[in-house]
């Protein structure tokens, strides 16, 4: 049986160190940013049902979010161009200087054209080299993740919006729709959850406030503020006030947050 793409167990490890799955978890990267959503099984009553929210889920964001193309990822420029454009490059052979336009196809043929320096002129033969690229990417089909669970093939842009040249995703990643929403304005200052289960075997979770700040070590230093004893308000301001508080210890340690 294939594994259902993007998903695996959410598994919780108690104090005894045996793992339990509580539910599913959907994790798909996207262009620049990671999907990250758990599904509880409680929460949509058993494991069967949770996986069947699991793989809406996880359509919905196949759907939003389009993997990459394989021509997206033929034009996407390495840290190793040095033409600016992708598969475009300057070379020399047998005392002769080429622009030369090269591709690795779907089925592993490498293809290859190169155009005379000194027949064409350096400008010339570059933008030709350019032009050959373009055409060699009309051959390129398909998505870069192949799985039976992706169904966007029609989605795939038509070669002429499709560009020659592209920039890493991690360099200009598009907006997220599905990310998270900070719980306060403060970076390091956000809510934990955490989960207790006694020796009776009930588990029991208490919210908190907490401010992660780093040390000369460059360690996570963490201090919680329980909402049940201060409250949701007063917990949240006393997390911001540690936290501004102990800034200099972060500057200091280098983080650039």
């Amino acid at each position: 049986m294939t594994k259902p793409y993007g998903i695996s167990p959410y598994r919780y490890r108690n104090t005894e160190g045996q793992w339990t799955q509580l539910g599913w978890r959907v994790t798909i990267r996207r262009r620049g940013y990671i999907v990250d959503r758990r599904l509880n099984a409680e929460q949509f009553g058993g494991m069967d049902a949770a996986m069947r929210a699991a793989i809406a889920f996880r359509d919905e964001v196949n759907i939003e979010c389009v993997p990459l193309s394989k021509r997206e990822v033929c034009a996407t420029v390495r840290t190793t161009n040095t033409s600016g454009v992708p598969g475009v490059i300057r070379t020399r052979d047998r005392g002769q200087d080429y622009w030369k336009a090269r591709l690795l196809t779907c089925d592993g043929a490498n293809r290859t054209r190169q155009f005379s320096i000194k027949k064409y002129g350096d400008e010339a033969a570059f933008d030709l080299a350019v032009q050959a690229r373009s055409q060699m990417l009309e051959m390129v089909q398909g998505f870069y993740v192949l799985h039976p669970d992706i169904k966007n093939e029609t989605r795939v842009a038509p070669m002429a919006e499709c560009p020659v040249m592209r920039r890493p995703c991690k360099l200009e990643p598009e907006a997220h729709p599905y990310a998270r929403v900070p719980e306060c304005d403060v970076s390091g200052v956000g809510i934990t959850n955490v989960k207790t289960t006694t020796a009776d075997g009930k588990t029991y979770t208490t919210k908190y406030w907490t401010s992660t700040v780093r040390d000369q070590a460059g360690l996570p230093k963490r201090r919680y503020f329980s909402v049940a004893k201060y409250g949701e308000e007063e917990a949240k301001r006393l997390a911001i006030e540690h936290h501004l508080r102990a800034a200099p210890i972060t500057t200091a340690a280098g983080d650039g947050s």
